[in-house]
């Protein structure tokens, strides 16, 4: 049985008839090779899945000397480090937390947590105040954080801050994958749907896993604002996804002190959503992923640890046409849960931490569950210009070309 289902908002009346031609290209470092016509030298290509289209202008970067470009790569292919990782993930993150349905719109706090005086205010509550205390242990594969969820307040008194609940999530005990990147950056697989308890250790609820639902969580590390997006969603059709935005606060303390309303980041559901001709333009990638983590039965019971390294670099164009399946969210972020042309499952989540920056996590599913693949991109906006010169210097064993013409009946 599948584990996928589209979401509801994907038509396919919203895809034209077009006619198909996909092209794709691989880096090759070796010497003796020829330059290319320059008629080959960019490809428009339309792809269309079983319910979008998107258009893409794609090339691998080529250009300057062959051994400096090797010497680059060899620096930039190594494994991610552990300890890397662990420098940059562990910590308090202090932020909010806010749950947002299919369509993209926030869904309110419950009436029974959120003070009297926002009633008689007429104010509605969409943010949870967070506080992620997260460790990465020195032993490789050790990863574990606790989310805190704290009950609303009117003031901003320290001793005014109760604990709503505590979910504590700990990757060798109840996920089945995970991929990391040296700068904090990550993506998980979780087994079970969450089921919240009265917590029998004191007061506020506890979180635990049960069932079989899968749950993939992908964060986005911003180094230099030391920031990150968490954006957690199922696999099977979308209901609802919970999303966080934190600021990194300081060092590990297990969550034994509480920042209050002195957080770094501010409550953001209700803000205006991305808009999508933000991300238009030709872009450059650069491709982080892991071979170990391909062909992995994503409801194993055992947890696959493997670092993301560099695998390649990519010139594209990003239309209107790409991302209108995007679920726009506040704060320059979306995310896309999708089937495949084979009938698996892509789910994206992406981040425009500048108008010329964004960080991007893909992670692919096959319909039977096994995992195809994950990849972090680190894009940068370029001119159409610059992504003509860059582009240019293809030379014929950098590529490898694939075309298939299909028409639409």
């Amino acid at each position: 049985m599948p584990i996928c289902l589209l979401p509801p908002f994907a038509s396919r009346a919203a895809s034209p008839a077009c006619h198909v031609r996909h092209s794709a290209w691989r880096i090759d470092t070796r010497n003796d090779v020829a330059p290319v016509p320059l008629e080959v030298r960019g490809r428009i290509a339309i792809a269309r899945s079983p319910r979008y289209v998107w258009r893409r202008f794609v090339v691998p970067v080529a250009g300057g000397d062959r051994s400096d470009r090797s010497v680059v790569a060899d620096k930039l292919q190594r494994p991610a480090d552990w300890e890397e990782f662990g420098a940059h993930v562990s910590g308090e993150w202090d932020g909010y937390m806010a749950e947002f349905n299919f369509m993209g719109e926030p869904l309110q706090l419950p009436s029974n947590v959120v003070p009297d005086a926002f009633h008689d205010w007429g104010r509605e509550v969409h943010d949870w105040q967070t506080q992620c205390s997260t460790l990465a242990h020195p032993e490789k594969g050790h990863f574990a954080y606790k989310d805190i969820k704290l009950v609303p307040t009117v003031g901003c008194e320290e001793d005014a801050v109760t604990v709503y609940g505590v979910e504590k999530c700990d990757v060798q005990r109840d996920a089945s994958m995970l991929a990391y990147h040296g700068s904090g950056s990550y993506t998980i697989t979780w087994r079970g749907n969450r089921v919240e308890n009265e917590s029998s250790h004191g007061p506020g609820k506890e979180v635990i896993r049960e069932g079989d639902d899968l749950e993939v969580e992908q964060c986005l590390v911003h180094e230099q604002s030391r920031t990150r997006i968490r954006v957690c969603q199922h696999l099977r059709m979308r209901r609802h996804i919970r999303v966080f935005r934190e600021a990194w606060e300081g060092p590990f303390r297990n969550g034994e002190s509480l920042g209050g309303c002195a957080v770094g980041t501010a409550g953001f559901a209700t803000e205006k959503p991305l808009h999508v001709s933000s991300l238009s333009g030709f872009w450059h990638a650069m491709l982080y992923s892991s071979n170990s983590l391909q062909n992995q039965l994503v409801k194993q019971q055992m947890c696959k640890t493997g670092g993301l390294s560099f695998s390649g670099e990519e010139i594209f164009e990003r239309t209107l046409a790409d991302s209108f399946l995007f679920l726009c969210l506040p704060k320059d972020m979306w995310t896309l849960l999708t089937r495949t042309d084979s009938g698996g499952t892509l789910v994206e989540t992406g981040w425009l931490v500048n108008p010329d920056q964004c960080i991007v996590s893909r992670c692919e599913f096959e319909e039977s569950g096994i995992l195809k693949g994950v990849c972090l991109r680190h894009e940068k906006r370029l001119s159409a210009e610059e992504a003509t010169r860059r582009g240019g210097s293809l030379r014929t064993s950098d590529w490898q070309d694939i075309e298939e013409c299909i028409d639409e009946e």
